[in-house]
């Protein structure tokens, strides 16, 4: 693995897509006052050049845009237009009276071509803009180059009057290639939401269905029949959409996990050739941590305690293609190895283990003059063999590795 060195004072903690591109996002006050403007940029890893993308495209903030895709090709954004038309006025004949009319708008969903910088309109809708990211969610899917899953979300109160969340789902299915819309009649997907897809392959992709009780506390604040059926399953990409464009109340998919009030699933991750999620018992506080090997479709699991906020849940990786659960304690870094049920090496050098990837740890710490002063410093080591491979007395800022295995550390 080749390990780089960029100096970059204004690194925006974007997000890697692909090649040696990064996306950086700055939000700004726009034309409409329920959204905000959002200025999208690319960094190029290999020159530590930032071009703003079409900066002669307005784009906004109307949700969580999500590339489902195993390597992005395209960036995603949302441009909005004013929409003052009589049918746009009716879009939402259960807003109140007052309401009903504040900014209807007209969004265009844009796809902007990396490598070519070519941009093309997929698919346009009203939407009422009134309280758009606060009682009201969208969060696009993006399946594949053809289809996009449209989740709308509503603000619901509890019983108690003490606590609400986005606990209220519809969805549509739009096929780009046809130009097609369809409402989804899953009942999953209707009842309980959809959290997370991720993709595993370029034909299957992993779904978390329900919302997470681990949250704000909610297994407190809501009761039983307040709470959704959270569940991890596999599905075929393919048969999903031929499922819902024919109006399927049940898709067929591989369900894997299966919890319901007294127990959560706060997150699904994919690293390696494992899917990671954990369950945690609401009652006991204790999670149980598993690793769904992809290969196999062997399950490895570990017990942790006391989890009772998301930055209690188990730290979980892997590392040389195996999984790992990482354990602190008293400043030192230890990690088990799940295969072998053995503590591999421990560290004890009192840094800051920053991140971890693939064979390789990045620590962090400060080091002191003979004069007092303070200097900040970085290591990179390996894993498990604990080699120094790099000792830099810089600022550590942010790092990544990029999809042709090059390790990128930013500094100031």
């Amino acid at each position: 693995m080749e390990i780089k060195i960029l100096q970059n004072s204004e690194w925006h903690f974007g997000k890697y897509l692909s090649d040696n591109y990064v996306l950086e996002t700055t939000e700004y006050d726009g034309e409409f006052e329920s959204v905000k403007g959002i200025r999208y940029s690319l960094l190029n890893l290999e020159t530590n050049e930032r071009i703003e993308v079409l900066p002669n495209i307005d784009k906004y903030n109307i949700g969580e845009i999500i590339d489902v895709s195993t390597e992005p090709k395209y960036l995603y954004f949302a441009n909005v237009e004013k929409d003052d038309t009589e049918t746009s006025k009716d879009i939402y004949t259960n807003d109140t009276e007052a309401d009903k009319y504040k900014e209807v708008g007209k969004i265009l969903l844009l796809r902007y071509n990396i490598s070519s910088g070519e941009t093309e309109t997929l698919y346009n809708f009203t939407e009422n803009l009134y309280g758009l990211n606060e009682i009201k969610k969208l969060k696009l899917f993006i399946i594949n180059d053809y289809c996009i899953i449209i989740q709308n979300e509503y603000l619901v109160l509890n019983k108690t009057k003490t606590y609400s969340g986005f606990f209220r789902f519809t969805q549509r299915l739009y096929n780009i290639k046809d130009e097609a819309e369809y409402m989804i009649a899953d009942e999953n997907f209707n009842l309980n939401g959809i959290m997370d897809i991720l993709a595993v392959s370029d034909n299957q992709c992993v779904i978390k269905t329900g919302y997470s009780l681990l949250e704000d506390n909610r297994y407190n604040l809501l009761e039983e029949d307040e709470c959704s059926l959270e569940a991890v399953s596999f599905v075929n990409i393919g048969q999903m959409v031929s499922d819902l464009a024919i109006g399927k109340k049940g898709i067929s998919l591989e369900t894997i996990e299966q919890t319901y009030h007294n127990k959560t699933i706060p997150y699904i991750k994919k690293m390696g050739d494992y899917v990671i999620y954990s369950c945690v018992n609401n009652e006991t506080k204790e999670e149980e941590v598993k690793f769904y090997n992809l290969t196999s479709s062997e399950i490895k699991n570990c017990i942790n305690q006391d989890v009772i906020r998301v930055s209690n849940l188990a730290k979980a990786y892997v590392l040389n293609n195996e999984p790992y659960i990482c354990i602190i304690k008293d400043n030192e870094i230890s990690f088990l190895n799940l295969n072998t049920n053995k503590i591999e090496p421990k560290y004890n050098n009192g840094s800051k283990l920053c991140e971890v990837y693939n064979n390789l740890l990045v620590f962090t710490g400060v080091n002191k003059t003979i004069f007092g002063k303070k200097k900040t410093f970085f290591d990179i080591i390996s894993f498990p063999g604990g080699e120094l491979l790099l000792h830099e007395q810089s600022e550590y800022v942010d790092s990544l590795i990029t999809n042709n295995d090059t390790l990128y550390i930013i500094v100031k």
